[in-house]
């Protein structure tokens, strides 16, 4: 039986966490994401 320990989440913090959050990887086209990683500097 595999063992799960839980652990303390990571959050950005909370004026930034609108900037390193990400769409799903399987909905955006890589035209798309190479967009938004060419405007966001967190990216």
């Amino acid at each position: 039986m595999a063992i799960i320990k839980p652990f303390k989440a990571l959050r950005p913090a909370a004026n930034l966490a609108s900037k390193v959050a990400a769409l799903p990887y399987d909905v955006v086209t890589v035209e798309k994401a190479r967009k938004i990683v060419k405007d966001n500097p967190h990216s």
